[in-house]
């Protein structure tokens, strides 16, 4: 991994972590928790906390869903999510990991990104299954058949009037909280 100071780049490793080309060096996601740890999320090895001395690693044997760690996100109650490429979602409360299942009868699923709204929902995206929306309690599916077009969500953002925007392989869709409006290159220059 690679840190700069503002004037210069500084190289430091990652135990446990060899970066002579293996795929399982490759580091997906970087996330800074309230505490100004440094999480990074790799393909392969698990998680990774640094704390600006110290690395510390997270796996599966840890209770990390899986070691191939997508992207990271710590919600305003202070849980940090890790979205898994195979595993779904795993939450860690600073003590333990526990898993979260968005489909009843799947307990995985490559979790693509996460975003936390304003209002402390959770949304989620599952490679070519739509996205997500966790309430706290139970998860909510949007697809296709609920205007979603295409399932394929790479990128979530919340603007400031609390309209989510939806990054798809098939354009990028606008979600006033109860429907989808889809945008694609066609639409350039329109006024929306």
């Amino acid at each position: 991994m690679s840190r700069y100071d503002g004037n210069t780049f500084s190289n430091f490793e990652i135990p446990g972590v060899d970066v002579t080309g293996h795929a399982a060096s490759l580091m997906w996601s970087i996330a800074e928790d309230r505490d100004g740890n440094i999480w990074f999320g790799s393909n392969g090895r698990g998680a990774f906390r640094y704390d600006g001395s110290n690395i510390v690693r997270f796996s599966k044997q840890d209770g990390l869903g899986s070691d191939i760690v997508q992207t990271i996100m710590q919600d305003r109650a202070g849980i940090l999510w890790f979205g898994t490429r195979d595993a779904g979602l795993s939450r860690y409360d600073g003590i333990a990991f526990a898993h979260s299942s968005m489909k009843p009868d799947a307990d995985g699923g490559y979790v693509w990104t996460m975003l936390e709204d304003r209002a402390g929902l959770l949304w989620v995206s599952l490679l070519g299954d739509g996205l997500y929306r966790h309430d706290g309690k139970s998860f909510t599916h949007y697809s296709s058949a609920d205007g979603l077009g295409n399932t394929y969500v790479q990128s979530i953002l919340e603007d400031r009037d609390g309209t989510l925007w939806v990054g798809t392989s098939g354009g990028v869709y606008r979600f006033d909280g109860k429907t989808f409006s889809n945008f694609t290159r066609e639409d350039a220059g329109r006024k929306l």
